[in-house]
């Protein structure tokens, strides 16, 4: 029950998201209007404070300011200003009484029916099937009822019809589940027709209510009735539902509903993909699923990508990169839970996506050439390579998905930033984290278990050639990627920000390897510590350099508090715990690092406080 909580609240908040979103527009337009109306400029939306050119002068051309009072009265107001502000406020009153009172009383309705309800069921006046019956003829008659009410008032014709299709459902999730008046073939067949029935409804009448209704019941359909135990009929149903819905999402262009559908059958995949029993059978059926699920979401979202020119709408660039995922994810798992033959062909699931993008941007190539440059081929061409890079790299080990995000950060990354697209670059900023994050608590830990597993056995380690040094540098380069993108765009602040991540992420890297090289090498855990404080200094020494060389404040600040860092340990633990071999080379080679930096500080005293004072 805790899965259907999420799901509900998932698809009640998407709609009143929407709604919230449709109703801001709807007010700025009328907002708009009202300025136009009243001849004003500048009206501020937090308060009734309002300037308008009143006073008019023809020998000088010069107009005065009346201040509209912060507390008016509709007696110092034109006869024009006062019928609008009397028409906004009986716009809300009617938007109260006829959207909330609606909503309410449909609320306290079914509260009333389910005590008659509950009082016929316990005095056993209605049979099981009666019940189911009476439920069903209900719901029929609310949604009968809205499609006759939609001419004239189409708002509250479109909760009467939603609630009539939710009757609709949980007459049919009883006569399931309570009352074992129907199998689950046959509940499925009833609830997809109704779900068909809503999403024909919705595109008909262009309720997005009902479109979120439907969903809504469609999807916890395989939760209500048990479906969730892998079987080939629960994916067919949600392959089905996922497929109406994006129809009739991509052909309103209701976006952030599509989001919706497709994360909420992704979802529903992913949880059967988790029951998933290894048949030749439920190997073909997952594996034509999961390509289905991926088209049917990808290709419309690349035609709605195309016919953009300025600007990519988030929601079709969100789903286009993240079904990508779920395909390569997906499909890693499926090979990998089927047999150990069919685990060594895992980049096979890369090669559609490569296939669809590459043929995409030959075409556009061949259409027209002048458009290359434009933002939609752009994206599409980003995802083209994306997709190629991720062949050749899921056929290494451990770290092989978190290159994947790194490879897809760069690449969008850099055509973001040639096409002056700041969404692009920001998605680029979000995989360089998701990419940190999985390195740092899955594949350090995982690929040195390997690496101890190897020595335990009296094999070869190769510390230094490995994959996981690979996405070690590809994190790096990226991270200094993006703090060269917010320099040139002039963030400063945000440029700073990621030269500080940049830095650290070099040392997290010197010291992961200092420790395993150590460990492995057979030193003592002193050696490390005395390694790392003179790796530390000497790393801070040189971007200091740097940072007076190139002017850049952030290395030269970044440098002394690691200095500072330094110091502390070598008093605090170092100089407590460390033997006497080992404290005195630290002493001396700190020692004498500091000295030295001291003198360059003094020597270009000058020339430092000119670029200071530039700065």
């Amino acid at each position: 029950m805790g899965i259907v909580v999420i799901l509900i609240v998932l698809f009640a908040g998407v709609y009143y998201f929407d709604l919230l979103w449709s109703s801001n527009k709807r007010v700025l337009e009328r907002l708009k209007v009202v300025e136009e109306a009243l001849d004003m400029k500048n009206i501020k939306s937090d308060s009734l404070v309002k300037e308008r050119v009143e006073n008019e002068n023809s020998s000088s051309g010069s107009r005065g300011k009346l201040k509209i009072p912060v507390n008016p009265k509709l007696s110092k107001l034109s006869t024009k200003e006062t019928a609008v502000i009397q028409h906004l406020n009986e716009k809300n009153e009617f938007k109260i009484s006829a959207k909330w009172l609606t909503v309410t009383g449909i609320v306290i309705l079914g509260f009333g029916v389910s005590f008659f309800l509950k009082y016929a069921f316990d005095h056993n006046l209605i049979t099981e099937f009666g019940r189911v019956l009476l439920g069903i003829l209900a719901g029929i008659g609310l949604v009968v009822t809205g499609e006759t009410l939609k001419i004239k008032y189409k708002e509250y014709a479109g909760y009467i019809t939603g609630a009539g299709f939710g009757l609709i459902y949980l007459s049919l999730f009883a006569a399931y589940s309570f009352y074992d008046l129907l199998d689950q073939p046959t509940t499925y067949i009833l609830m997809f027709a109704t779900v068909a029935a809503a999403v024909f409804m919705s595109f008909k009448n262009d309720s997005k209510l009902l479109q979120i209704v439907s969903m809504a019941g469609g999807y916890f359909t395989p939760f209500l009735i048990g479906g969730i135990d892998g079987r080939t009929t629960t994916l067919v149903y949600v392959g089905l539902i996922a497929g109406l819905s994006q129809i009739t999402s991509y052909m309103k262009k209701w976006n952030v509903i599509s989001v919706v559908n497709f994360v909420a059958s992704s979802f529903l995949f992913l949880v059967l993909l988790g029951e998933y029993d290894f048949t030749k059978t439920t190997l073909i059926v997952y594996s034509v699923f999961l390509v289905y699920l991926w088209s049917i979401f990808t290709v419309p979202s690349i035609v709605r990508i195309e016919e953009t020119n300025k600007k990519l709408d988030p929601e079709h660039v969100f789903i286009t990169v993240t079904s990508f995922f779920v395909l390569i994810l997906g499909g890693y798992f499926l090979f990998h839970e089927s047999s150990t033959i069919l685990a060594e062909y895992d980049y096979v699931w890369a090669l559609i996506p490569s296939i669809f993008f590459s043929v995409k941007v030959a075409l556009n190539y061949a259409i027209n050439k002048a458009k290359q440059k434009q933002l939609n081929y752009g994206f599409i061409q980003a995802m083209a390579l994306v997709s190629l890079s991720a062949i050749p790299l899921l056929k290494f080990g451990a770290s092989s998905i978190s290159s994947i995000l790194l490879i897809e950060a760069v690449t969008l990354g850099l055509v973001g930033y040639y096409n002056e697209q700041k969404l692009l670059k920001q998605i680029s900023l979000g995989f360089l984290g998701l990419a940190v994050f999985r390195i740092i608590f899955f594949d350090v830990f995982r690929t040195y278990d390997s690496f101890d597993h190897l020595k335990s056995v009296g094999e070869h380690v190769n510390i230094w050639f490995n994959m996981l040094n690979v996405t070690y540098i590809l994190a790096i380069a990226t991270s200094f990627m993006h703090t060269f993108f917010f320099v040139k765009d002039g963030e400063k602040k945000s440029a700073k920000a990621m030269g500080v991540v940049s830095n650290l992420m070099i040392l997290a890297v010197i010291f992961i390897h200092i420790v395993v090289l150590t460990s492995f090498r057979g030193f003592s855990e002193y050696a490390a510590s005395m390694t790392i404080s003179l790796i530390y200094i000497a790393y801070a020494v040189l971007i200091i350099y740097i940072g007076v060389v190139k002017r850049y404040s952030s290395f030269r600040i970044f440098g002394i508090w690691l200095i500072a860092f330094v110091v502390a340990k070598t008093f605090l633990y170092d100089l407590l715990e460390l033997s006497e071999i080992y404290r005195i080379i630290e002493f001396i080679f700190i020692g004498a690092a500091l000295m030295t930096l001291g003198f360059l500080y003094t020597k270009h005293t000058e020339e430092i406080k000119q670029f200071l004072k530039d700065d």
